[in-house]
């Protein structure tokens, strides 16, 4: 066996690699460090025993990283380990098998891999597997100075996978072996690895190498130290994420952020929202400042369509606040990014500092850097600006120009001065205790002051101990303020990188079989086809590829995916040998760690940096890749990368992140280098729409034109593609708005022979058609018949204006916000103005029930439904209709990839999005459940098609469901190496991710079982009564009722109308334990008088607002209480009608929507159910069901066709839930069904004591229900309910190796 090995830097993750440590980290490192490598040397005199070497090593690693956050010491079975808590029962990540340095005879070497030291750590990991730990992260031996780490993951794949040398391990530890000492099984060990391992990898380094840099002063040896620290640290022990993780949120940045805003977070809805701060708002924060500017100012007045920012006056105000707001704030971060960068570049010069609070000091001063520094050019500015910013450069971007909305409301600059905002409780200011608030300007420019801004291209030790802020982490930021609204969530960037990858080198695939007319099966045979074709103008060429590809984000939110997709296409060139400089290939590789690019030298693996030297100049290579990098981005973002998304604050977002990509590689132009590059016009690719809702059709009916029309149409593409050129390559501002009016001309040419889509325009322009034909007909001189004529002309007129009327209001409110896919970008038109369609459309679309309310009038629905989508379901979710969309909008044999609710899967109103599918070729599909986006209950997969027309109906879809780790992120690409199965019998019915053999056992249960929709049952729901708080009462509460009724008949009316609730937490496995809770049961389909329950009437009032009781659906913010939802019932009465109340009167089976384990209870008459429980009525053998409901079959396949929340499974769905399939009695399987029914009625008996014997009295319900609360299961039943699962899998005929999938 050949051990290889890798210095440090090699093996930590690149973006890691790029982090800087703070002084302070460095210097508890290097102090422990000294004491580790003094103690060990002392030890090693004296002789010491192995054991004494541990403990040195334990408190190193103790004290410098894991002291209160991971237990690390040495254990019975194992010399060291690292756990995954702080805690000795956490699982263990990490084993460190350690030996004294003189112990040459058991430590491994390069030259002697297969020693002792290694058979004892294979041992070691054999049995955390045999135990269950799969969370084990690396294997360590150490002889105290040199060290040797390994991966788990190539233990895994080396031993515990083979699944002869398991067989063989599992034999020596159950001693079914002869000899079972560890001398025989290191003895095995030895042989497996002789004969079987070829090559062993590891990080190597030797801690003596380091004792120069230990014991310097100078900050260049010290910079050596960073990676040994790193290599140590938990973010590569633990591979947990690090500080400038794209996926993390600096929280600490975030929260303060938000408060000098004026902003929160608030959770609504199973989703986070930001909205204006309540408790401790203040007149200071940027927000309140800005409303009451807009306010005081009625600047409202100005905007022409106030009602896209709301409703009401205070909706209004707070919305065009925010996006001014987040204007400006876009503009200040962009402008920290641009300073940190030049800072950088001139080794840390204050004088482009220009940020600084001691340089601006009021608003109208970021106004003047805004609108007459960075948009002017140096040579156009006053003199006074070129004297005062002499060293800040011209930007060129859309960005510095005011916005309509400011030129419609105010600027920055008319922003009060002189306002005192308290500082925030947990502030990173370092300011005097005595300091309660200071002046917001100055707050907001001291705190971005006190992170570091700077592109983090080379790890350096801080002095000044701030944190970095980077692009990706910003991006985060600017979702999260742009509000969760209508269902958006930010993408992890570990999700977005994964997906770039995926159908973007499939794509390049895609593109080259076109291009070269070759055969090509994946990326590699491209890889190798391009090593082959490497002169200059094969390099030309096949960078000309990957130039040409279409890549689309239909909801494209802060840009995320976009970014993703820029940083795999240049790592796409890079690892195809084509990434050149004026055609010459460069010697830096280039890759997407952490989705974020990493640049290495190709031969010492060095990160890249740019700066100026002494004399002014960057390093000439230096100079080329910054060169090529900015060049290439801005070459793919002006020629690859599309977005739209409905939100203006997402558009505006989406463009700064673009922006920000060019910004760091932003270059000094030689031969001077005084002027830095300036920013191309990339805004234009971004755009504001409704995607999803269009008036021209894709494909146009050209061929019914005459050639002169033609040549027209095809004269229009070409002057307009050449305005798109021009406006992305101008640097005047006054061309790029002469071009804007020209592309704006274009398009309404093109838009009146373009075909229309809307049935109720296409009625206008006939009947109007009618009306000029009509008028051109020639009018007889007989008086009738010019009356006739001038009658109908006069019908005809009236029709026209009717019809015009409909469609105008259709303008307004349907499409007033419609994207035309047809001509909005011309780059995906062909010559003769055809739409050709884009290669990639990629992306998250948002998650919106389409029964939400869209307005006040309409529906998402309503909205939708007349837009010919096939896949429009009332029922469904807007992302099914976005899948749609972007199948549409993709060119023959384009790729589709989205992450997206996975309900689609299995639900009722995925059926049309499945049969969609089926027409083309979906190729993976990864199952992600929940968890991966923050703060969102949202279970969600990954699906990845191909719109290629699938005639045969063949299928090979690679499925895996994921399976949560402690690692962060998940490796999807590895899960799916190892556990994707291939799914061929596609159809429009749920979707199953399983091998042949689960989806076998899954078609027989089905195929012995009747679906629970064919029994005579019928499911019903619990109890919606709009506010729990007042109808759901205790036993205290009842009482006080009943004792406040006038007379016994009163008090006898009362409590029959007050009845037992259970909850989902009372209900459990066959029994329930109820919690002593009542209804108030004004059910609508009583039609009671209220009047005759004055008990009632009086607990209501004396407690509620009325207005909170009535079914308005008004909304009372000043009172703290909105009405409850609009219906015609009375204020009194419970929400829903519950016209089938009488079905509580029966015994039944209940159980909860949501379930972690399969748990349904048998109540008797009378118990009701509160909103989020069922019930099963009908006529039907309730102790057979019972049984087969709860058993672990059942259990299993559900979850196996419905969706889950969270960890529970939600199967209250009645589109689910009636899918279950339950063997009809026969008289073959009669006598097990018997067996069955004797085993509940044992399990009730235990469950509910003699309870059972006398709830069927109704006229002691009460007293009966009143008394369990103190009913607990008195025996353990688990043997009965064991029993049943064993005769279940009898009476669904299971095999035991079908039996084994279930229990596995």
């Amino acid at each position: 066996m050949i051990l290889s090995t890798f210095p440090i830097e090699k093996s930590l993750n690149r973006a890691y690699l790029k982090q800087d440590l703070t002084k302070k980290q460095m210097e508890v490192f290097r102090n422990e460090l000294k004491k580790l490598l003094d103690t060990i040397s002392q030890l090693n005199n004296q002789g010491q025993d192995e054991e004494n070497f541990k403990t040195p090593i334990i408190h190193f690693l103790t004290e410098t990283y894991y002291k209160g956050k991971n237990y690390v010491n040495s254990s019975k079975k194992y010399d060291l380990v690292i756990g995954n808590g702080e805690k000795v029962a956490d699982s263990v990540a990490v084993i460190i098998e350690t030996k004294r340095p003189s112990n040459t005879a058991e430590m491994i070497t390069s030259s002697n891999p297969n020693a002792k030291a290694l058979h004892e750590l294979v041992h070691y990991y054999m049995q955390e597997r045999k135990n269950g730990n799969d969370e084990l992260k690396y294997l360590v031996i150490t002889n105290c100075y040199e060290w040797y780490l390994f991966d788990a993951v190539d233990f895994e794949n080396i031993f515990y996978k083979n699944q002869e040398f398991r067989n063989n391990y599992e034999n020596w530890d159950t001693k079914q072996k002869v000899d079972n000492t560890t001398v025989s099984l290191y003895e095995n060990i030895r042989n497996f690895i002789d004969k079987n391992v070829a090559e062993l990898k590891a990080t190597y380094f030797d801690l003596r190498d380091y004792e120069a840099a230990l014991n310097s002063h100078d900050s260049e040896n010290l910079s050596q130290l960073i990676n040994l620290y790193k290599i140590f640290s938990p973010e590569h022990l633990l591979k947990k994420p690090f500080a400038n993780d794209s996926n993390t949120l600096n929280k600490e940045f975030y929260n303060e952020l938000l408060y000098i805003l004026g902003l929160e977070e608030k959770s609504e809805n199973n989703k986070i929202v930001i909205e204006r701060r309540s408790k401790d708002r203040s007149e200071a924060s940027l927000i309140e400042n800005t409303i009451n500017i807009l306010k005081t100012r009625d600047k409202l007045k100005g905007i022409e369509d106030i009602t896209q920012f709301g409703q009401t006056e205070e909706e209004q105000l707070f919305s065009v606040a925010l996006e001014l707001c987040i204007t400006w704030l876009n503009r200040i971060l962009f402008l920290k990014l641009l300073e940190g960068q030049l800072i950088k570049y001139h080794n840390n010069d204050s004088n482009f500092a220009f940020l600084s609070p001691d340089k601006v000091k009021e608003f109208d001063k970021l106004d003047e850097l805004f609108f007459e520094v960075f948009a002017i050019k140096p040579a156009e500015r006053t003199q006074k600006i070129q004297e005062q910013y002499a060293h800040i450069p011209y930007l060129n971007s859309s960005l510095f120009e005011m916005s309509l909305l400011e030129q419609q409301t105010i600027s920055i600059a008319n922003l009060k001065n002189d306002q005192q905002l308290p500082i925030y409780n947990k502030s990173v200011l370092k300011i005097a205790t005595n300091k309660k608030e200071i002046n917001t300007l100055q707050y907001l420019l001291q705190f971005l002051s006190s992170y570091n801004f700077s592109s983090d291209s080379h790890a350096k030790i801080q002095e000044d101990n701030r944190t970095i802020i980077n692009a990706s982490v910003l991006g985060l930021i600017f979702e999260k303020i742009n509000g969760y609204k209508d269902g958006a969530f930010f993408t992890p960037g570990f999700i977005t990188m994964f997906m770039s990858r995926e159908t973007i080198r499939k794509a390049v695939v895609q593109k080259f079989r076109e291009k070269e007319n070759k055969e090509f099966n994946d990326f590699d045979d491209v890889k190798n086809y391009c090593r082959l074709h490497h002169k200059k103008e094969d390099i030309e060429r096949f960078n000309e590829h990957i130039n040409s590809l279409k890549i689309c984000d239909p909801a494209v939110g802060s840009g995320h995916f976009l970014v993703s997709a820029l940083n795999e296409l240049i790592a796409v060139k890079s690892e195809l040998n084509i990434l050149s400089y004026n055609g010459i290939i460069i010697n830096w590789e280039v890759s997407v760690d952490n989705d974020e690019l990493t640049v290495t030298h190709k031969f010492n693996n060095q990160p890249y940096e740019y700066f100026l030297m002494d004399d002014e100049k960057p390093a000439p290579d230096a100079q080329e890749v910054q060169m090529t990098l900015f060049n290439e981005k801005r070459l793919l973002i002006e020629n690859c990368l599309f977005g739209v998304d409905i939100n203006p604050k997402s558009v505006l977002i989406c463009r700064l992140r673009l922006w920000i990509e060019l910004l760091k590689n932003a270059y000094y132009k030689a031969p001077d280098f005084k002027e830095l590059e300036t920013l191309p016009n990339i805004d234009i690719n971004i755009k504001c729409g409704d995607s999803l809702i269009s008036r021209f059709n894709l494909t146009d009916k050209h061929y019914n034109l005459l050639p002169a029309a033609q040549q027209k149409i095809r004269y229009i593409i070409q002057k307009y593609k050449q305005q798109v050129i021009i406006y992305k390559s101008t640097t005047d501002r006054a061309t790029r708005h002469q071009t804007e009016q020209e592309i704006q001309r274009l398009k309404k040419q093109f838009m009146s022979v373009a075909d229309p889509s809307d049935t109720d325009y296409k009625k206008w322009k006939e009947k109007q058609n009618e009306y000029l034909n009509f008028m051109q007909q020639p009018i007889s001189f007989e008086e009738n018949a010019q009356k006739e004529w001038k009658n109908k002309l006069d019908e005809l007129s009236k029709e026209v204006h009717e019809l015009e009327e409909i469609y105008n209001e259709k303008l307004k409110t349907i499409y007033n916000r419609a994207f035309e896919w047809r001509f909005e970008f011309p780059e995906v038109l062909d010559d003769d103005g055809n739409f050709v369609g884009f290669d990639v459309v990629i992306g998250n679309p948002p998650y919106i029930q389409l029964q939400k309310a869209y307005d006040d009038k309409r529906k998402f629905a309503d909205l939708y439904q007349n837009q010919h989508y096939e896949t429009f379901d009332r029922t469904g979710d807007i992302y099914c209709l976005f899948y749609e969309k972007g199948i549409t909008i993709l060119k023959n044999e384009g790729l589709l990839c989205y992450i997206s609710s996975n309900k689609w899967m299995r639900a009722g109103y995925g059926e049309k999005l499945r049969t969609f599918f089926l027409k083309y070729q979906p190729l993976l599909l990864v199952d992600l459940g929940a968890g991966v986006f923050e703060s969102a209950t949202v279970d969600t997969n990954i699906l990845l098609l191909q719109k290629s027309k699938n005639t045969a109906k063949t299928y090979l879809l690679q499925a895996v469901t994921i399976q949560k780790t402690n690692a962060q992120p998940i490796d999807i690409a590895q899960q799916i190496k190892e556990k994707a199965v291939i799914l061929q019998n596609l159809t429009k019915e749920a979707w199953y991710i399983g091998n042949e053999a689960e989806q076998q056992l899954k078609k027989k249960i089905e195929r012995i079982g009747k679906p629970l929709k064919n029994w005579n049952v019928k499911i019903y729901r619990g109890i919606l009564t709009g506010l729990n708080e007042a109808f759901i009462i205790d036993n205290a509460k009842r009482q006080e009722i009943l004792d406040n009724c006038m007379d016994d008949a009163e008090r006898e009316r009362t409590a029959a109308i007050i009845k037992p609730i259970l909850r989902g937490r009372d209900i459990k496995r066959y029994y329930y334990e109820w919690a002593g809770l009542w209804v108030i049961g004004t059910f609508p389909a009583l039609k009671l008088n209220i009047e005759d329950y004055p008990a009632i009437k009086k607990y209501f009032l004396d407690n509620f607002d009325i207005r909170q009781l009535e079914q308005s659906g008004k909304k009372y913010p000043e009172l703290g209480f909105n009405a409850r939802k609009k219906t015609n019932n009375k204020w009194f009465e419970i929400q829903d009608t519950i016209a089938y109340y009488e079905e509580f009167e029966k015994e039944k089976i209940v159980y909860g929507q949501f379930q972690d384990d399969a748990e349904y209870a048998l109540a008797e008459k009378g118990i009701y159910l509160s909103s989020n429980e069922y019930m099963i009525g009908g006529d039907y053998n309730k102790k057979y069901f019972l049984a087969v409901l709860n058993s672990n079959l059942i259990k299993w396949y559900l979850k196996n066709i419905t969706g889950t929340l969270g960890s529970s499974m939600k199967i209250g769905q009645k589109s689910n839930f009636e899918k279950i399939p339950i063997p009809p009695i026969t008289p073959f399987n009669e006598p097990i069904v018997k067996q069955i029914e004797e085993l509940v009625d044992k399990i009730l008996v235990a469950k509910m004591g003699e309870m059972q014997k006398v709830r069927t009295q109704k006229s002691k319900m009460q007293k009966d229900v009143s008394q369990q609360q103190s009913i607990f299961p008195p025996t353990d039943t688990t043997p009965w309910e064991q029993e049943i699962d064993r005769l279940v899998y009898a009476l669904y005929e299971l095999t035991d190796e079908e039996i084994n999938i279930v229990e596995s």
